[in-house]
C-alpha cells in the first residue's frame, strides 16, 4: 500500500520552482518543514514562488498550483495554501491535496 501512494519529494529550488509547474507538489514538504515563508510578506513571497494561482476574497489566503501526481490508483492535485495576517505575512503553509 505504502508504494500507491507514495510521493516523491525535493528540496526548494526556486529556478525548479517557476520552471516545473507540474512538479512543485514535490517541493511542498521542504518549504513548510523549512518554514521558508513564514514571516515573509507577500512581496517577498513572490520573489521566491512567483504570482500566486488563485487570491482570497480577502487575500489573507494565497493558493499556488504545484500540478498532480503521486496519487497512487487515482490523481492528487496539489495546492500549496499560504495563510497571511493582516499586515500580510505569512502565518502559515499548508500542502492541500485534493483526490480525483
Amino acid at each position: 500500500m505504502f508504494g500507491m501512494t507514495y510521493t516523491p519529494s525535493k528540496d526548494f529550488d526556486k529556478s525548479q520552482w517557476l520552471a516545473d509547474k507540474e512538479g512543485r507538489f514535490q517541493m511542498a514538504g521542504d518549504i513548510i518543514k523549512s518554514k521558508i515563508l513564514i514571516g515573509k510578506d507577500t512581496n517577498q513571497v513572490k520573489q521566491l514562488l512567483g504570482a500566486p494561482t488563485w487570491v482570497g476574497d480577502t487575500t489573507y489566503v494565497w493558493t499556488y498550483d504545484m500540478g498532480f501526481g503521486g496519487g497512487g490508483l487515482g490523481f492528487l492535485f496539489h495546492h500549496l495554501n499560504l495563510k497571511l495576517d493582516n499586515e500580510s505575512k505569512v502565518t502559515s503553509v499548508e500542502h492541500v491535496k485534493i483526490r480525483d
